[in-house]
């Protein structure tokens, strides 16, 4: 459950009961008090519960582990793979945010193949990154994702029909019923990306983004 606007979060709860009336008041009150102030309009986007596949929860937690996959557009319309990183929550977690304790590793766009070198914040609220004394890679099957393919085909699907966005990054989980996209984000978290992958400016991206006269550096800055 979400605003309508996206962007915030009422509450989080997890396998905790709430009333009928409890949730309805808080929805109305942040509705009618928050969301003129702060949102561009008013409202709530209510989701089905979705609960992880097994084959995607390799630390038996309660979140909804994801996929943060990363897709961009070149001039002419054709949608690319860009950038993809496998997102592990802490097990007592209720999301697979790195703020709760989640942790992330690069994956391969071209095979699924998960790094052998883990990510998450060097303290609760970040923002800085440190290496862990875990390998998520080695808890999967050949260290690969699990339907690999199907779920980069879905982000493609998604993005090609999505005007107005070039760069987006999708969260996509594995539930039983195949692969499914939670959100798309127009910041997906690039510092973070060039921490688990290096610099972002390749000579693959620099050919596709010179399609849009975007003026970028002739070569990597120092620091």
């Amino acid at each position: 459950m979400k605003p309508t606007a996206s962007g915030n979060v009422l509450d989080v709860q997890s396998g905790q009961e709430i009333t009928f009336q409890e949730l309805h008041d808080k929805l109305v009150a942040d509705i009618n008090v928050r969301q003129p102030r702060e949102d561009s309009c008013t409202g709530y986007l209510i989701q089905t519960c979705l609960f992880p596949q097994s084959s995607l929860n390799p630390l038996k937690g309660k979140a909804l582990n994801t996929l943060r996959i990363a897709t961009l557009r070149d001039i002419e319309g054709g949608i690319h793979l860009d950038f993809a990183m496998i997102r592990i929550a802490d097990p007592e977690a209720v999301s697979d945010n790195l703020h709760r304790g989640g942790m992330v590793a690069g994956v391969d766009v071209n095979t699924g193949g998960i790094s052998s070198v883990t990510y998450g914040y060097e303290n609760e609220t970040g923002p800085w990154l440190e290496k862990k004394p875990i390998d998520l890679g080695s808890y999967f099957k050949k260290r690969k994702v699990p339907k690999w393919k199907l779920m980069t085909e879905t982000a493609m699907r998604f993005h090609s029909v999505t005007p107005g966005l070039n760069s987006i990054g999708w969260d996509v989980s594995l539930t039983k019923r195949g692969p499914v996209v939670i959100e798309g984000n127009d910041n997906w978290d690039m510092i973070i990306a060039q921490v688990v992958e290096g610099g972002y400016l390749t000579s693959e991206r620099r050919g596709i983004l010179s399609g849009y006269n975007i003026k970028l550096p002739s070569k990597k800055q120092s620091l």
